[in-house]
């Protein structure tokens, strides 16, 4: 079965390509990644995947027309609880503006420090259940702290789960990728898929 994984963004790729390659024991179940930068809209995660879902479908069957194989997205997001779950989906954005090492600065002045990581992984399964879309979540609660590690993916040195000490920028590849809020929604999506 071959499933189009559409991301632009490499870091994110490559973290799912390894973490799937860990838990795919059906080597019919492979993945080709496709770079297409899709707009988001402002919504709920939920929301959000959905619609990347349903345009990158617009964009892909263009090209294969009735023989579009099955579709993946992915959103993250990172909340922090003081803030009423902001920025949330928002968290590109915000990362943009403000830098990692001044994402942190918006929890000044609140004691409250809780945040939570959260994969959203939108799938359109074109098997037998052409068209499906169905969800699969993986989340991760944590704190946040000064930025701590490499800096070499998004948010990673601000993020510290709950059952560990070090932030995902300060775990190897390996840690991290059997244990993230992305790692748990593949699991999701790869136990689906092996039924």
């Amino acid at each position: 079965m071959k499933i189009l994984f559409v991301t632009s963004n490499e870091n994110k790729y490559q973290e799912a390509e390894d973490i799937v390659k860990s838990l795919v024991t059906n080597k019919n179940i492979f993945f080709d990644r496709i770079k297409i930068d899709l707009v988001e809209i402002q919504g709920t995660s939920d929301e959000v995947a959905i619609d990347k879902l349903k345009r990158a479908y617009k964009e892909i069957k263009t090209d294969y027309g009735d023989d579009t194989p099955s579709i993946l997205i992915e959103d993250s997001c990172l909340g922090f609880k003081a803030l009423g779950g902001l920025p949330g989906v928002y968290i590109r954005d915000f990362l943009k503006k403000l830098g990692v090492d001044d994402l942190p600065k918006l929890l000044n002045g609140f004691e409250d420090k809780s945040a939570e990581v959260k994969c959203t992984l939108g799938f359109m399964d074109n098997r037998q259940n052409k068209g499906k879309i169905m969800l699969f979540v993986g989340t991760t609660n944590g704190k946040i702290v000064e930025p701590r590690g490499k800096i070499t993916f998004g948010w990673d040195p601000i993020f510290k789960p709950d059952f560990c000490e070090k932030t995902y920028a300060e775990m190897n590849e390996n840690e991290k990728n059997n244990m993230s809020h992305r790692y748990k929604a593949f699991k999701n999506l790869c136990d689906y898929l092996q039924e």
